[in-house]
């Protein structure tokens, strides 16, 4: 696992690529077509693919929202791993419903509802797999072990026996 500011910076760096391909993949025809067709709840909806101005502001406030949402988990910190999945995957939707909430207003740069679905859940994948990868992995040498009994003849019997550094 990368440390301080470098984890930080490639996380940072991660989630941009992951949240501007996730649109890109999502405001593609061909899966706009493919959703709006074959999943049951949205194929009421007409495929919306954006233009190249929209796609860009689209870009541009995915990113800054999506991102702001994944703020904490920017901090390289030890956690179990479906720790960090559950918590990347609630970060995702939080930044999903900071989406949607322009759309509720009618902000002029706002995703259609296909597109948004459609990267929400690629986010939602992508992103707790990219924290997951980068995060530190168990060493394989063994560390310092740490005797714990109230027994003393057999902490130094156990003690003498162990290969690694004994802590206490």
């Amino acid at each position: 696992m990368l440390t301080g500011w470098r984890y930080r910076v490639v996380s940072v760096a991660g989630v941009v690529a992951l949240v501007v391909s996730s649109l890109l993949i999502a405001n593609h025809p061909t899966t706009q077509q493919l959703f709006t067709t074959y999943v049951p709840l949205f194929d009421r909806l007409e495929p919306a693919v954006l233009d190249l101005v929209s796609l860009g502001w689209a870009v541009v406030v995915s990113v800054l929202v999506v991102g702001g949402s994944l703020v904490p988990l920017y901090r390289p910190q030890p956690s179990r791993l479906l720790d960090t999945v559950l918590y990347a995957q609630k970060r995702v939707i939080v930044g999903g419903l900071g989406l949607a909430t322009f759309g509720y207003f009618q902000w002029s740069h706002r995703l259609p509802r296909a597109t948004l679905t459609m990267t929400v859940g690629l986010l939602m994948i992508a992103v707790p797999v990219w924290f997951v990868w980068i995060r530190r992995r168990p060493t394989a040498e063994a560390g310092r072990t740490l005797v714990v009994g109230d027994d003393l003849e057999q902490i130094d019997r156990i003690g003498s026996t162990v290969e690694s550094s004994v802590v206490g």
